[in-house]
């Protein structure tokens, strides 16, 4: 996708926080729009095995109790701010 748009000509543009949010949202639409054979992200549905909202420190707590089923997966989600 870079090779097509090449992205790296706005990164001296993104100065802000809020220029960055919006890049994300921005490339996010790109690589989707790109890529119309994946229909699904590489872990499935994101609602099937984290709440919205799980924390650094919902994590810590729940990663080491080995039945929890969230540690069979190789990138957990959390939601902490930027």
């Amino acid at each position: 996708v870079n090779n097509k748009y090449d992205f790296s000509n706005l990164l001296s543009q993104i100065t802000t926080r809020e220029n960055r949010c919006s890049f994300e949202r921005v490339i996010a639409c790109m690589f989707q729009f790109e890529n119309k054979e994946m229909h699904f992200g590489i872990l499935g549905d994101i609602h099937t095995y984290c709440n919205w909202g799980y924390s650094f420190d919902e994590y810590m707590k729940t990663k080491t109790n080995s039945e929890n089923d969230i540690n069979k997966y190789p990138v957990i989600k959390v939601w902490s701010g930027r």
